[in-house]
């Protein structure tokens, strides 16, 4: 039966193993009881997260809906499977919550590749998907009464000065714009790829806070977290049998274990620090969180130079709108009208 009170989350990267499944469990579970899309690329892990969700609660609400951030169609069909979700019951509540955790990770192959879109796939997928995807689903994001809120899952390896764990010797910056997606012979590189794109998911977090503000859209708060190094996920799934043995059992095992390393996370760490950033009433509002190390409650950190940069951030809006043919919606925010149903580009 569809409650006509019903609170809808989506999360996108929500199979498992991962911190997007665990967070999607936890937010359908009491005292929340979101009715949890999960949102994921791959339908057989999709269907098993939904089962796993399931099966160790029947009261939980949790859906599997077919997302791939790295085909920019897939993401504008998601935003109308959403809402014929529950009898079309979206289209009337809304959606009270999205959570940005989807990600392509790195790993030991060097090869550039492409989305289906033709963009270089870590800032195709983890920010311009991302980007289209919250600006279609604006609209519901005004839609409840009790407000809503955008999460932004970002990483310490989009400041430069972050170690980065040997994933690239470049300093992280997208420069002046003028080579987004490292076309250039020479400027790849699979880490160097991936950090440029939690920096410009940063830049994003930042320009949707402010472009909200501005529009006097009060009612949806954006905040970003980094979840911490977390070698159990799939994110350096890349990273070949080797290297997953040494993240998983060297870094996060006898390392740890004898006190030799301590920057890692537990998968449940990362899904709390998500959770607390999606429903704590005391989530800095703009904010850039991290979980303490003393205890199941947030920190206030101040995301890199470059990630605060706002004329940086409006540049790539800007761009990133164009990209992704949203540009009607960014302009609709930019000037401070409430949003209706965005018009692609080609629908113009």
């Amino acid at each position: 039966m569809t409650s006509t009170f019903a609170r809808y989350a989506i999360v996108t990267g929500a199979n498992a193993p991962g911190i997007g499944f665990r967070t999607a469990q936890i937010l359908a579970s009491p005292p929340h009881r979101f009715r949890v899309v999960l949102a994921c690329r791959d339908e057989a892990k999709g269907l098993a997260a939904q089962h796993a969700i399931s099966s160790a609660d029947p009261e939980a609400w949790a859906q599997y809906v077919h997302l791939d951030l790295a085909h920019l169609e897939s993401v504008r069909l998601f935003a109308d499977a959403f809402r014929a979700l529950d009898g079309g019951a979206p289209v009337k509540n809304g959606l009270s919550l999205l959570v940005c955790n989807a990600a392509v990770g790195f790993g030991r192959d060097n090869e550039r590749k492409v989305t289906a879109d033709g963009f270089e796939r870590a800032m195709g997928t983890n920010h311009l998907g991302h980007f289209l995807l919250v600006n279609l689903l604006l609209p519901d994001l005004l839609l409840p009464e009790a407000g809503a809120r955008v999460v932004v899952v970002g990483s310490s390896l989009h400041d430069p000065k972050s170690s980065g764990g040997g994933t690239s010797k470049k300093p992280t910056t997208l420069g002046d714009l003028d080579d987004l997606m490292l076309e250039r012979p020479g400027a790849y590189e699979v880490g160097y790829a991936y950090r440029r794109s939690k920096l410009a998911n940063m830049l994003f977090a930042c320009e949707l806070h402010r472009r909200l503000k501005a529009a006097r859209c009060n009612s949806v708060n954006v905040r970003a977290l980094e979840p911490g190094f977390i070698p159990q996920t799939a994110l350096g799934r890349e990273a070949g049998a080797l290297g997953m043995f040494f993240m998983q059992w060297v870094l996060d095992g006898v390392l740890k274990w004898v006190g030799l390393v301590n920057f890692t996370r537990t998968i449940e760490e990362g899904a709390t620090c998500e959770v607390l950033v999606s429903t704590a009433p005391d989530a800095a509002e703009g904010g850039y969180h991290r979980l303490s190390r003393h205890g199941p409650f947030l920190e206030l950190i101040q995301p890199s130079e470059e990630a605060r940069n706002e004329n940086l951030a409006r540049r790539l809006w800007e761009m990133s709108a164009k990209l992704t043919g949203c540009d009607e919606t960014s302009l609709a925010i930019a000037g401070g009208a409430t949003p209706s149903t965005p018009r692609m580009a080609d629908d113009k």
